[in-house]
């Protein structure tokens, strides 16, 4: 199964995703809430292992830490 990677662009009530194959061709784009449950759907969503890239702007920290915090 080849790698995939998600890109993850915080905005104030929706965050856009765009995953990706290594060769760069995109297999999926859509835009989810900010919300715990929203949230909880794209981990379980996400195949494990996959490696997820967050914009790093200064209100991404409490969604990092949500992130980090589900997936241990």
């Amino acid at each position: 199964m080849e790698e995939i990677f998600v890109g993850l662009d915080l905005h104030l009530r929706k965050t856009q995703r765009t995953a990706m194959l290594a060769n760069g061709r995109i297999i999926k784009q859509d835009r989810f809430e900010n919300n715990k449950e929203k949230l909880k759907e794209f981990l379980q969503d996400s195949l494990k292992g996959t490696k997820v890239t967050l914009e790093c702007l200064g209100f991404c920290w409490p969604l990092d830490r949500f992130y980090r915090k589900l997936r241990i």
